[in-house]
């Protein structure tokens, strides 16, 4: 299926962890299910902690974010076969300018920027990715991970997202749910939201990290609660049209998210040329990202 087809429904590309601070790659990235590893091993009394985003004034966050989008027919065998429709890799950073108590300033530089599409004539291509090279723009990144940012970011001016961590302290087990709203293409009669619900899988033996699970949907309308942690539960539900599952590490020293997984797969409708008859399809996105 040509991969420049029309989306016509809603359909979610990015899924903030409140960290991301640019997008774009040629390269393919992991699946969670194959780098998630939290360690089974925990600290002697595990406690209580907070999980929030800390960073030090004049620190400098790497990042290396990976994304993957297939395309194919929900009626194929195998569905999720088949080479990337397009691929993306960004090498950024963010120095850390200011921190007070309701969060962190940072200015976010777009260095490196790699991009293939599938079927996308050459110029295009590069023409897409000379436009996010070198972008810079100032965020505000909250404790508990919301995400505010001005200017040039990537493919997007501006962007606000909410949070994702919790505003109580949490022991490992806990669990929690975010509605968050996510973006589309085409007319969706209405905006698709997020449905997630997120576990503290555990910590690292000397108590330096916290590994935090995610499963959610993708439906036609919100729910969930603003903060509700529970101690365990599934989302909220909703018109099922996909599902994410990932998984996030905090490190508690840092006071900085250093890894994300995401994986989505969304169900829609593909129109791949004027008049012909749309196609069932599942659009599956794959996103890593890295700091250090």
């Amino acid at each position: 299926m040509a991969a420049q087809g029309r989306w016509r429904r809603g359909a979610a590309i990015g899924l903030a962890f409140g960290i991301a601070v640019a997008c774009s790659g040629a390269a393919q990235a992991q699946s969670y299910e194959q780098s998630y590893r939290p360690p089974r091993a925990a600290p002697a009394r595990p406690h209580a902690v907070a999980l929030r985003l800390r960073p030090r004034a004049g620190d400098t966050v790497r990042t290396r974010f990976e994304q993957t989008v297939r395309y194919a027919r929900r009626d194929a065998a195998a569905p999720e076969a088949g080479a990337p429709a397009s691929a993306m890799l960004v090498i950024a950073r963010s120095i850390v300018e200011r921190v007070d108590a309701n969060g962190a300033m940072l200015l976010a530089v777009t260095d490196s920027v790699a991009f293939s599409a599938a079927g996308a004539p050459p110029a295009v291509v590069e023409r897409m990715r000379r436009a996010m090279q070198g972008r810079r723009a100032q965020l505000h990144v909250a404790p508990d991970g919301a995400l505010a940012a001005s200017g040039p970011l990537g493919v997007a001016s501006a962007l606000r997202l909410p949070g994702t961590l919790p505003t109580a302290v949490v022991a490992p087990g806990a669990t929690w749910r975010r509605a968050l709203a996510v973006p589309s293409w085409g007319p969706a009669a209405t905006p698709p939201h997020l449905d997630v619900s997120f576990r503290f899988d555990s910590m690292a033996a000397d108590g330096a990290r916290a590994y935090i699970s995610l499963r959610g949907r993708v439906h036609g309308d919100a729910a969930g609660e603003e903060d509700d942690v529970t101690p365990g539960g599934p989302g909220a539900p909703g018109a099922e049209s996909g599902r994410v599952e990932g998984a996030l590490v905090v490190d508690l020293a840092r006071g900085w998210v250093v890894e994300s997984w995401a994986t989505f797969r969304l169900d829609g409708v593909m129109v791949s040329a004027p008049g012909a008859v749309p196609a069932p399809v599942r659009v599956v996105v794959t996103q890593r990202l890295r700091a250090y």
